[in-house]
């Protein structure tokens, strides 16, 4: 499980919490867990919820149950067919103080999308079927009547060969390779 923050300042502890909400998921002795697992943020010039794309990769096969994965390891994490559009990604507005938050499921062409009745408290949900990624903003677009500068990044996990040599990294550790099937941040 590979999550890739787009929007998130260095340092921010988002993908910790992150990795937080995805153990207490994934912990079968906690009862019952449901619902959305949603990262939010809190900056200093308002509340806004991150973006971020969720990928699957397969565990490395040769290295067993037990084995603890470390950044410094010389793998290639690979992806099987089942993982390779399995990709969820979350959408939010440009601006802060907008309470709204999308999810987007890859292989489903699925946007989830919460809202509230006169920009408030998110207790709506509109379900948007067979949407291609690069169609989200115009289709959010089109059904609130107004631009919110939607910020996505929408990636899948693709399968590639491990290379000792990779062109600008001296000392090679894990490697893994996602594709981007849509991207409306700025080229900076």
């Amino acid at each position: 499980n590979i999550a890739y923050f787009a929007d998130e300042v260095d340092k921010s502890p988002a993908s910790d919490i992150f990795s937080t909400i995805i153990n207490v998921i994934n912990d079968h002795t906690i009862p019952s867990v449901g619902g959305f697992a949603s990262v939010i943020s809190n900056r200093g010039f308002g509340f806004r919820f991150s973006v971020y794309c969720n990928m699957l990769f397969d565990w490395p096969s040769a290295k067993g149950d037990k084995y603890n994965f470390s950044y410094t390891d010389k793998i290639s994490l690979q992806v099987s067919g089942e993982n390779t559009d399995s990709s969820i990604a979350q959408i939010s507005p440009g601006f802060c103080g907008m309470n709204f938050v999308g999810y987007y499921f890859l292989m489903a062409k699925k946007l989830f999308f919460f809202y509230g009745q006169n920009f408030g408290l998110a207790n709506q949900c509109r379900i948007f079927n067979n949407i291609h990624a690069t169609q989200i903003p115009d289709v959010l677009n089109n059904f609130l009547g107004i631009d919110l500068n939607w910020l996505l990044t929408i990636t899948s996990p693709r399968q590639a060969p491990y290379r000792e040599k990779v062109p600008g990294i001296k000392e090679p550790g894990s490697q893994l390779a996602f594709f981007v099937e849509a991207n409306t941040f700025p080229k900076v």
